[in-house]
């Protein structure tokens, strides 16, 4: 089940995960990371965004709740084209 953990050690062996415990024994570590006051996550999050384009893009949320794929929303002028590029 995953859940959210505080304050807890991370063991990694060969590169991997191995153990999240609320402490594990680090006298045997090869490195000792501090990573109080920051947040670990696995794997990549890529949170960006893209302020170039200005525009609304509601219509085509709402073809795309009504079942219209990817591809027939540009088909009929909506998608990335409705916004304008500065």
């Amino acid at each position: 089940m995953n859940k959210i953990r505080v304050q807890c050690d991370i063991l990694l062996e060969n590169g991997k995960i191995a153990k999240i415990e609320k402490s594990i024994n680090v006298e045997l570590a090869d490195e000792i990371i501090d990573c109080s006051g920051k947040t670990v996550i696995p794997g990549f999050v890529d949170a960006h965004t893209h302020p170039v384009f200005d525009g609304d893009r509601s219509n085509e949320f709402g073809m795309k709740l009504a079942g219209a794929s990817y591809i027939g929303c540009p088909r009929s002028g909506h998608l990335i084209w409705s916004t304008k590029i500065f």
